[in-house]
């Protein structure tokens, strides 16, 4: 892609007219012009496709199983944690949801609950592609005393993705908010279990992991919401499938029909604020380093995905603005 592109209305489009690349990295993004498919995830330089040397692959979809409840994540995508706002707002008001628009509150004073859709303004964004270098552009809407521009630029040098974030606060209210890449990855479609390995050495409650995996939960019903509030009073922790020891995970058992989560704000900023993941059939990694010490770590994994969560701070004061950045490095 030699020459510059440029986006933010209407239009079809195909995958490759959002690409970005090196002589070894292919970066694919996914750009909903029309309705979005959900309102939980950021809408700025996701990238749900990445080519290693024509060869590996690194993406996953966040369920693979179409009877599960889905947020339809992707790849390298991202979530701004901002709880305020939809505590405020009464029954159809508005609040701000960061990198993707203001949503309709659904009732009075609820918390934001993720896993459903809600009737949603979106925010204007626009957007610029060229050889190595997307950048994405959010304006602000002003919202509960609230406004925010934001950008992410997202730049490919050989076999290196840098994204760099920028929250602008215009409005009155501070922002006290927090992003995270949920990384829905795994090497060439190996499903997990035995022979994967994921590194992190700032990660000091290695015993996280000897009891965090349960059973998938049931196909979707329709009060799913409810359901999952009186499951997860009774979930089973099951152990054996998982063990972290100097730094490293290594998974014991096939995780076909079961789930792990793990969390923890008990991080060593002394050691390196990165995780790798690899496996024993493959010579491709991935990794992603971060410029900031995460506020906390959330790990979180099916049978086709694993998604290590470093939670960045974004706390920002009227008139000024917050940068932060990460890097994933893909490995042959």
């Amino acid at each position: 892609m030699d020459e510059e592109q440029s986006g933010g209305g209407n239009g079809e489009n195909t995958m490759d007219d959002y690409m970005i690349g090196s002589d070894r990295l292919r970066v694919y993004f996914r750009i909903e012009e029309g309705e979005l498919s959900h309102t939980r995830f950021e809408r700025m330089g996701v990238m749900e496709k990445i080519v290693l040397d024509e060869k590996h692959t690194f993406c996953s979809v966040e369920q693979t199983d179409p009877r599960l409840k889905t947020c339809y994540g992707v790849g390298l995508i991202g979530e701004y944690v901002w709880d305020e706002p939809a505590l405020n707002a009464k029954k159809g008001e508005k609040f701000p949801k960061l990198s993707v628009g203001l949503l309709t509150q659904k009732k009075d004073n609820r918390a934001f609950r993720f896993m459903e859709k809600y009737d949603v303004d979106k925010y204007d964004m626009s957007y610029t592609f060229d050889k190595n270098r997307a950048e994405f552009i959010m304006e602000p809407k002003e919202c509960m005393g609230i406004a925010v521009r934001m950008k992410k630029t997202v730049t490919v040098e050989e076999n290196v993705i840098i994204a760099h974030m920028s929250v602008e606060n215009v409005g009155e209210k501070e922002i006290d908010a927090y992003e995270y890449q949920h990384n829905f990855v795994n090497i060439d479609n190996i499903k997990l279990g035995p022979g994967y390995e994921l590194y992190m050495p700032f990660y000091k409650d290695e015993g996280n992991f000897d009891k965090c995996v349960r059973e998938n939960y049931k196909p979707v019903k329709p009060h799913f919401l409810v359901y999952i509030l009186k499951y997860v009073k009774k979930v089973k922790w099951f152990e054996g499938f998982m063990k972290m020891k100097n730094g490293t995970v290594r998974w014991l058992k096939p995780m076909n029909g079961y789930t792990f989560w793990t969390i923890t704000d008990n991080i060593d900023s002394q050691k390196g604020l990165y995780w790798r993941l690899s496996h024993k059939d493959s010579k491709a990694s991935v990794e992603e380093h971060f410029s900031f010490v995460p506020v906390k770590v959330v790990n979180w994994g099916m049978e086709h995905c694993v998604c290590t969560e470093a939670y960045a701070p974004v706390k920002v004061k009227p008139g000024q603005t917050c940068e932060w950045e990460r890097k994933w490095i893909f490995n042959d």
